[in-house]
């Protein structure tokens, strides 16, 4: 698994990080699935973000606890542009608190 993570703000509200997450997910084509919590990560947000075509899966989870977002592609959920897309969807959702 190749993952970024990007430090927040500590007293970043989790639904403007949702919203974040949900509009460069739409500005970049990609649908955002329903927002689950990780069993190995408490409090969390956790999306799947996918394409119409092409498979692959790019994750986005939200830690609260630690103020940390974690862009993540598995090995196994490239596809043909999730490996490619996950630095610069990081960079993007970075750049929003800087």
């Amino acid at each position: 698994m190749r993952e970024v993570r990007i430090r927040l703000p500590p007293s970043i509200d989790p639904d403007e990080v949702a919203r974040a997450v949900r509009a460069l997910a739409a500005g970049d084509a990609l649908n955002a699935g329903p927002p689950r919590t990780l069993r190995t990560i408490p409090d969390s947000v956790h999306w799947h973000l996918t394409r119409e075509r092409g498979g692959g899966t790019l994750e986005v989870t939200f830690d609260p606890t630690l103020s940390e977002v974690r862009v993540s592609v598995h090995e196994n959920r490239r596809g043909s542009w999730a490996g490619e897309a996950m630095e610069p969807f990081a960079a993007s959702l970075e750049r929003m608190w800087e």
